[in-house]
């Protein structure tokens, strides 16, 4: 799944990967954590950095 962040000035895109047996189970996950989801990717850009303006999560 792929989203979009806002980090400053600069959008970063961001791709969630999860062990979901559905995408729709993933969506309803997605959505009904797209804020801890979106901290997350922060959280990744502050301490690591995003790799060619890109973030990759993975849940399991």
């Amino acid at each position: 799944m792929a989203f979009d962040i806002r980090y400053g000035t600069r959008r970063i895109s961001c791709s969630l990967t999860t062990n979901f047996q559905t995408k729709e189970l993933a969506k309803r996950y997605f959505h009904t954590n797209r804020p801890l989801i979106e901290q997350m990717a922060r959280n990744q850009v502050e301490q690591r950095g995003a790799l060619n303006g890109e973030v990759d999560l993975e849940i399991a």
